[in-house]
């Protein structure tokens, strides 16, 4: 028989004999918090695979990616009729009855199955809140050690980008100076032949002035001595 319904046949025959306190809203308000966000609370108390919480392909996994039912499992707590998960999932399928008579229910198991105490859960309860404070204490410290790694990693990566952009920088600072030496000697060079162009067009100029006053001169004696200026070469 399930442990529901066990727990529904027990509330049928002790439901006229339920104690006042276990009426009480104080309980009522605790079996809230029990099963709010059940879909949550289910998804952590799933027992799955038994090879989740194990390493796979030679990684283990970070306290991170554990649920709780992982953490009982590797903290060696066993999940017996006993288990306070297993009376968490009972409460969280309950949702459809009052709050009181949840709890009415959950009270009556103690009289309805020997193999199940109050107790006991309250033992076993107590046990998976240390082994999951415990956890959390690794979670801290896993999201301490990441963080830590992280920022290295972090200040690395600025220190090295900061070493190539000066590395980037210096080259381009030396390509200028040398740009600028390159324009100064290109222009020395261009101002020096031209220099030599111009030097070209003068000597040029005097020897055309030279070439033309000897020619002029020419031309005068042979007009003096009465000679035709132009004589036939063939």
């Amino acid at each position: 028989m399930s442990l529901f319904r066990k727990v529904a046949r027990a509330f049928v025959v002790v439901d006229e004999e339920a104690p006042a306190e276990a009426t009480t809203a104080s309980d009522g308000g605790g079996l809230d918090e029990i099963t709010k966000d059940s879909s949550t609370l289910l998804a952590q108390l799933d027992g799955g695979s038994t090879s989740r919480a194990e390493p796979s392909g030679g990684a283990e996994r970070g306290a991170a990616e554990l649920t709780a039912d992982d953490v009982f499992r590797l903290a060696g707590v066993r999940d017996d009729p006993n288990s306070a998960s297993r009376v968490i999932k009972l409460i969280a399928g309950l949702a459809m009855f009052p709050k009181e008579q949840q709890l009415t229910m959950v009270r009556a198991m103690d009289s309805a199955d020997e193999s199940w105490s109050e107790d006991s859960v309250v033992a076993d309860a107590r046990q998976r809140v240390q082994v999951l404070r415990a956890h959390l204490d690794n979670l801290a410290q896993e999201r301490e050690q990441s963080l830590t790694t992280l920022t290295a990693e972090i200040r690395h990566s600025q220190e090295a980008g900061a070493a190539v952009a000066a590395e980037l920088d210096r080259q381009i600072a030396e390509l200028y100076a040398r740009r600028e030496r390159e324009a100064a000697d290109t222009a020395t060079a261009v101002a020096r032949l031209e220099q030599q162009q111009h030097d070209v067009r003068q000597q040029e100029a005097r020897a055309r002035q030279g070439i033309a006053a000897v020619i002029q001169s020419l031309s005068g004696l042979l007009t003096f001595l009465g000679a035709p200026q132009h004589t036939d070469r063939g």
